[in-house]
């Protein structure tokens, strides 16, 4: 039988299966999805489980050497995790102060996101993901700016944006940039 991780949620309906970049399998149910079930699940999609795996590894060697076209080394990626916290804190309170919004700003955090760059909630705590010492100064920048400037308006709506275009010009080519060519550092552990 194949390994797989068996995650329950209350609310789920159904079954979610999940084949990650380094190949791991899960299978996510309802709480009423017993293990004998999941293993029933896993038979059944078999096919589609070894195919996902597959191209799964297959994506991973493309990202491996595009990091590589990036000049992403390892050593890059273990010193930004120790350094991600004093650097992104010192910047943010820089655009802060710049943007006029330091009173507005309570905590910040580091943490270890797949699917975003940052955060910012309504108490004014602004959380970035430690990727973001990877990036070009000018990327990291704009999205220190972009979670600073939700301070103002938490939302994206066009006020917010003309905000966001006060302090960064470029941010629509920087949305640009970040989406098609660095989402993948996502993928680094």
């Amino acid at each position: 039988m194949l390994r797989y991780i068996h995650k329950q949620r209350k609310n789920k309906k159904g079954y979610t299966l999940k084949v990650e970049p380094g190949g791991k399998v899960s299978v996510i149910t309802n709480t009423r999805y017993s293990k004998v079930d999941a293993d029933k699940i896993v038979v059944k999609n078999m096919d589609w489980i070894l195919f996902a795996k597959k191209k799964q590894i297959l994506k991973h060697k493309e990202n491996e050497e595009k990091l590589a076209n990036l000049k992403i080394t390892r050593s890059k990626i273990n010193i930004s995790k120790e350094i991600a916290y004093n650097y992104l804190k010192n910047r943010s309170n820089f655009f802060a102060r710049k943007l006029q919004v330091d009173s507005l700003l309570n905590e910040i955090s580091i943490k270890d996101y797949r699917t975003k760059w940052g955060t910012c909630d309504s108490k004014g705590n602004l959380t970035f993901n430690w990727r973001l010492l990877l990036l070009p100064k000018q990327l990291s920048d704009y999205i220190i700016i972009h979670e600073l400037c939700h301070l103002r308006h938490l939302n994206h709506s066009k006020r917010f944006w003309n905000f966001v275009s006060e302090y960064c010009e470029q941010y629509k080519e920087y949305r640009k940039i970040l989406g098609n060519d660095y989402h993948l550092l996502m993928t680094l552990e």
